[in-house]
């Protein structure tokens, strides 16, 4: 079994970022992004233990600048490193770069979410990283 997690988009604007030392416990009305994903992972663990998780790095868009992605994706590696779950930087490995304006018209679906195409680019690099563990 493989479970792939791509998320995180909406967070950026929605969630504190917090630190790696916050929990989430069911119920809880509060939650920092790094709590959140800490309990998914758990669970997902748990639940599946011999699967191949990965959790995959946002890429740049638009509407958010790079720092602020960085921040989160930089929190999924930390959380894959604690889990000891697979990381997928997909901003490095597809050069995607969506404050530049030329790759927004194409790539881009909305200031936030990519498009049919680039899904189609995101679906090739994680076949291949997947082949590669």
């Amino acid at each position: 079994d493989i479970i792939s997690i791509y998320l995180g988009a909406n967070d950026i604007t929605k969630l504190t970022l917090g630190t790696i030392n916050d929990m989430y416990s069911e119920g809880d009305e509060t939650c920092t992004y790094y709590g959140g994903l800490k309990y998914i992972v758990k669970k997902l663990k748990e639940t599946y233990p011999l699967a191949m998780i990965i959790l995959i790095g946002n890429t740049y868009t638009t509407t958010r600048v790079s720092s602020q992605v960085d921040n989160f994706n930089n929190a999924k590696k930390e959380i894959a490193d604690l889990y000891n779950v697979l990381y997928l930087d997909m901003a490095r490995v597809t050069g995607f770069d969506l404050s530049f304006e030329s790759m927004v018209t194409e790539l881009q679906l909305n200031s936030i979410h990519p498009n049919y195409k680039a899904h189609e680019i995101m679906g090739s690099r994680l076949t291949g990283f997947i082949a590669s563990h």
